[in-house]
């Protein structure tokens, strides 16, 4: 089990101790005789100035101690996020212990993939409702998203089918929101920094009604700046509300909604080569320089919403369905010079096409500019039910979760040409165009994904030092996209863990966990 924790003591418990005695006197007793019923002692803990969670529902949905957890599970909490400044999950995930990243070329306009164990990680949840990437706007924009309206990110590595159906055994990222409080708080944080980069932040939260049934959440954000590099440019815009109302003292209704805009101006997915393109001469340009052309940008809006209810049966049982819809509007031009330079004396070479086909000839101090255009517009519906809590067996406490989860893609898009060819002179460029290249649909791109499954697990207490964790899922997955087809069905993904107590901080545990790796999927890594 790993955990990643601060050097310093960030965590002051608060205890709550209240003693309540109660006398009674009656004529019919004698007047020396009296009833006193025992003291009854209630703690509560804070966890809000903490590095690290008591529990976690990431790996099996039991509610268990981290160090109960067969797996390797980091977890950042909104007090590291706050103190390191995290404020985007690829920074989240450049401080997680295991996981990697592969960068190309700038924020929001190269490829950006992150790996865990050798494979990249494509497993997402929010709140424990499995998701795809698509509800992030794409692989390559999760990096994007914000953390201003998140709690805390639990990072589960290794195989994570129990809950996440299909995927790679990479890791799984649990983004846990922020609830509403009873108590009233707010802060408001400012920030400035290099290349004019700006950002704000409101949080305020409390209660709604005088009894606090009702509590309400409200975040909003706005970030503006470049970089190091000429005429690159991010504006960022988030607003975040959350309402839970306690329908009875069991019984909670929760909403949120979320809304996010990146905005990304001259970025380019890679750099000038450092030679000409007969490797002959060294290029001239700057680390300041950027090949992006002027009209190249990325606009992503995204929509997120979610329903659920939460229901406490008794003190050991409690039940939650979830339902989630998120939306994603994308829309990016890629165009960049110098994908190939030529400085030869002779006619020229050719290098690739325009738009209408003919070949494009490089002259003497020519570079070529390429380019293309991506709109990205999918809907998520997801949705996560189930049933936690204790029983007695044999003597000893036990516990057991059960439940369904699944969710559905749809995306109807334009289609275009991988990357058109232009040429323009090398001397002087800033970004200019030169010759037009034409963004015309050649198609469209049609897919829709499916994945439900049912799950159960539970925890064993064998023995004092002793648990067994066993659990099992059954689920199908599909997918349709325009010329293929996929589909597995009935798959069955087995889970088993034990734990053994060394002391109250330490434990040892092995564990076998497994997860469905589509045909899709392992195609693509064949060909990487």
């Amino acid at each position: 089990m790993e955990s990643l924790v601060s050097n310093r003591s960030v965590f002051s418990p608060r205890i709550l101790v209240s003693a309540i005695s109660l006398v009674i006197g009656s004529d019919v007793w004698a007047a020396d005789t009296t009833n006193t019923l025992p003291t009854i002692t209630v703690k509560a803990e804070d966890n809000h100035e903490s590095y690290t969670v008591q529990s976690s529902r990431s790996s099996t949905k039991l509610d268990l101690n981290l160090k109960d957890t067969p797996q390797s599970l980091t977890v950042l909490t909104q007090q590291q996020i706050e103190d390191q400044n995290l404020t985007d999950i690829s920074r989240v995930l450049e401080e997680t212990p295991g996981v990697s990243r592969s960068q190309h070329g700038q924020e929001g306009a190269g490829f950006s993939d992150y790996y865990a164990r050798g494979f990249k990680l494509n497993n997402f949840m929010r709140d424990g409702i499995p998701t795809s990437a698509a509800s992030f706007g794409g692989a390559y924009n999760i990096g994007l998203e914000d953390t201003a309206i998140y709690d805390r990110i639990e990072i589960l590595k290794g195989a994570t089918g129990l809950l996440g159906g299909s995927g790679n055994p990479s890791a799984s990222i649990n983004y846990i929101r922020k609830r509403a409080t009873e108590n009233t708080q707010g802060s408001i944080k400012v920030q400035a920094g290099s290349w004019d980069r700006y950002r704000s932040q409101f949080d305020v939260s409390g209660g709604l009604n005088t009894d606090k049934t009702l509590k309400g959440r409200l975040v909003a954000a706005n970030s503006s700046g470049g970089n190091q590099q000429d005429r690159y440019h991010k504006d960022f815009t988030l607003l975040y509300g959350t309402v839970d109302y306690e329908l009875s003292d069991q019984t909670t209704l929760t909403t949120a909604l979320s809304l996010q805009q990146n905005k990304i101006y001259n970025a380019a997915q890679h750099g000038f080569p450092f030679v000409s393109g007969d490797g002959l001469k060294q290029t001239t340009f700057g680390p300041r320089d950027n090949p992006a052309t002027h009209d190249s940008n990325l606009k992503v809006d995204n929509l997120y919403v979610v329903l659920g209810l939460e229901h406490q049966f008794s003190p050991d049982w409690k039940g939650v369905i979830n339902y989630s819809y998120a939306k994603t509007d994308s829309d990016q031009i890629k165009n960049i010079a110098g994908y190939t330079l030529n400085y030869q004396d002779e006619n020229g070479v050719v290098n690739g096409t325009d738009w209408d086909g003919n070949p494009i000839i490089l002259k003497p101090g020519e570079m070529s500019i390429h380019g293309s255009k991506f709109i990205n517009t999918p809907e998520v519906h997801a949705i996560d039910s189930f049933v936690s809590g204790r029983f007695q067996a044999l003597g000893r406490e036990h516990e057991l979760s059960f439940g369904i989860n699944g969710y559905k893609v749809n995306a109807n898009d334009p289609a275009y040409k991988v990357w058109q060819f232009s040429s323009r002179p090398i001397q002087n460029y800033h970004g200019d165009v030169g010759d037009y290249i034409n963004l015309t649909p050649i198609g469209r791109t049609i897919t829709a994904e499916y994945q439900i499954g049912g799950f159960a697990s539970a925890k064993l207490q064998l023995a004092d030092p002793v648990k067994l964790i066993l659990g099992s899922r059954l689920s199908s997955w599909e997918r349709k996209s325009t010329g293929a087809e996929q589909k597995q069905s009935h798959i069955y993904t087995p889970y088993v863990g034990l734990i053994l107590d060394i002391n109250d901080q330490i434990s040892a545990y092995t564990s076998y966990t497994s997860i469905l790796i589509h045909l899709l999927e392992k195609m693509l890594q064949a060909n990487s």
